[in-house]
């Protein structure tokens, strides 16, 4: 579709964004599950955990980042693909875990009703 072609290269990009981007929700929840029995405020657990774990989901994100964008300074087309499609996953990864994730929980009220 865009062209990029599917070899051995692209397609550990799967494997590799899946893994650490499971990781980053693992590390999310259990942070929510243990934040949330202080004041059962999901809002407000919800601010703690960015201000915490989120810090760290951010840190690691930008640390990847910058790494596999080293790749498209490559002269060898799979290396840039690579590098490019890895950095462009690993920033959806943690944008669904700082976004996505928190107000999933928020809605569904995965931790049982708020209140004391």
């Amino acid at each position: 579709l865009s062209g990029i072609p599917l070899d051995i290269m692209t397609i550990t990009i799967a494997a590799i964004v899946l893994g650490i981007g499971v990781d980053n929700c693992i590390h999310y929840v259990h942070r929510f599950k243990r934040e949330f029995p202080q004041d059962r405020d999901y809002i407000a657990t919800m601010y703690r955990c960015h201000e915490s774990i989120g810090r760290a989901l951010y840190y690691t994100t930008v640390t990847v980042v910058v790494g596999f964008s080293m790749l498209t300074l490559s002269n060898f087309n799979p290396s840039i693909y690579f590098g490019m499609l890895t950095v462009l996953a690993m920033l959806a990864a943690v944008i669904g875990a700082l976004l996505l994730l928190p107000r999933l929980i928020i809605l569904f009220r995965a931790l049982g009703p708020p209140g004391a």
